[in-house]
């Protein structure tokens, strides 16, 4: 790093005192950094706060913010956020780790590019005992912000869980925050404005951050019906921000393309899975998944693959063939982790 910077950790808390310890932890061990750790708790009963409390007497670096009832989770985030006093910001919850010199890493690559609104890299997702964070050699990347946002577009979805971003102070109050009226997608809808505002970094190589995986988890899905749940917020996001926020570029039209296209593709697999599936309720989220991929992409029942979801929907599906769906779906399910390392192509 060029110099030490100012970084200000935000750790929002609501029941989680079995975790908070770790995270903060994991905070306060970033070196070569001025740190400020927030622990912003939202009305904890499980004694959330006395632990963050007796955690401040003991080092000066911690402040502990306390809300008088549960507020909306964003409302806490962002009331946390606005009294930060760093150059630099990020938002680790309490369930989640920040992986040794992460925030050192961001910072050197924010302080070497200037134009960069934020940096972000792999986070490794994990159940149960935090694994040991891969570290290693650094790389980085660095795009243009609207080249990014091409990407993400035709990605179709978040590739980032959060922990490990650290971005600009001044691009996120000029992004305005986590927008509250968007409470399944505002992290998405935070990444795409403070893209339009400034280039992208990622650091290649090092686990940046460990997301905890439990039965408590906001943003971790897996059944179909969930799944349908976040396409359409996934397709709220990006239609917003392409008519209120998006830089007025020639891009505009072939990155609504680009999502919906992607989008349709999600829609239809998880269709195909919930028609494979076979219950009654499954069937309903597969007729509504299909119709989510031709609301997307209208052409889309012109193609074989429309077709053969209209053959499985009528039961048209053999049981050799279901296993293989099965074994797909699984397959899938464990290399779903390595697509959150990069943008695909």
């Amino acid at each position: 790093m060029a110099s030490r910077s100012r970084v200000s950790i935000v750790i929002p808390c609501f029941n989680y005192a079995r975790f908070l310890g770790a995270a903060i932890d994991s905070a306060l061990a970033q070196p070569g950094v001025d740190l400020e750790v927030i622990v912003a708790d939202n009305w904890s009963t499980d004694g959330s706060v006395d632990l963050a409390r007796r955690r401040a007497a003991t080092d000066d670096r911690i402040r502990v913010t306390t809300q008088p009832y549960n507020k909306p989770y964003l409302q806490n985030y962002n009331e946390a956020l606005a009294s930060t006093t760093g150059e630099f910001v990020t938002v680790l919850d309490a369930d989640d780790l920040l992986s040794p010199g992460s925030i050192t890493r961001s910072v050197a690559l924010l302080q070497a590019c200037g134009d960069l609104a934020f940096v972000y890299g792999y986070c490794r997702p994990f159940e149960g005992v935090p694994p040991e964070p891969r570290l290693g050699r650094t790389r980085w990347t660095v795009w243009d912000g609207t080249e990014w946002l091409g990407r993400f577009m035709r990605m179709g979805r978040n590739v980032i869980l959060s922990p490990e971003v650290l971005l600009r102070r001044s691009i996120l109050e000029a992004a305005g925050g986590f927008d509250t009226g968007f409470p399944t997608g505002a992290d998405m809808l935070l990444w795409l404005r403070c893209a339009a505002l400034g280039g992208v970094g990622r650091i290649d190589g090092p686990d940046q951050a460990l997301y905890r995986i439990h039965e408590s988890n906001m943003h971790y899905e897996e059944s179909s019906g969930q799944l349908l749940d976040d396409l359409r917020s996934r397709a709220h996001v990006f239609e917003h921000f392409l008519e209120h926020d998006a830089p007025p570029l020639p891009e505009i039209d072939r990155w609504r393309a680009d999502y919906r296209r992607a989008l349709a593709g999600y829609a239809m697999r998880n269709a195909h899975e919930a028609f494979d599936r076979g219950t009654e309720a499954e069937r309903r989220v597969g007729a509504e998944s299909a119709a989510l991929a031709k609301e997307c992409l209208p052409g889309i029942v012109n193609q074989r693959r429309w077709k053969r979801l209209m053959r499985r929907r009528g039961g048209d599906h053999s049981r050799w063939n279901r296993r293989i769906a099965v074994t797909t779906r699984t397959i899938r399910h464990r290399g779903a982790t390595l697509l959150r390392r990069r943008l695909e192509r």
